[in-house]
């Protein structure tokens, strides 16, 4: 057997603005066979379409997305919708350790 899971975050979009790295909601995605027993309640679809991603580190709630802010100012994409997946499995209390996360910002 092995172990996997796709864990990540919603993120607050104005709080990214000032390098926060703030969390709205956290999410796991399953296997369509596991969905299928859970209640439609519990369950949340990430908006289909294209994303902008940037790796970030993140260190007591913050990270530097000034490239990732720069990009879409030049490419004229207003972030609306942010989640940030995370890089690898951390089994250690990392909230206060620099972790990286991909965070991916919906630009249509």
């Amino acid at each position: 057997d092995s172990f996997c899971r796709h864990y990540g975050f919603v993120i607050d979009v104005e709080k990214m603005r000032q390098n926060r790295f703030i969390k709205q909601a956290e999410y796991l995605c399953f296997d369509e066979d596991v969905l299928k027993e859970a209640d439609p309640s519990h369950l949340t679809t990430i908006p289909e379409g294209d994303y902008a991603c940037f790796v970030v580190n993140v260190i007591n709630d913050t990270a530097d997305f000034t490239p990732l802010l720069q990009w879409c100012e030049k490419e004229k994409v207003a972030p609306g919708y942010v989640i940030a997946d995370e890089i690898g499995l951390h089994l250690f209390d990392y909230l206060d350790q620099n972790y990286r996360c991909e965070a991916k910002v919906l630009i249509r």
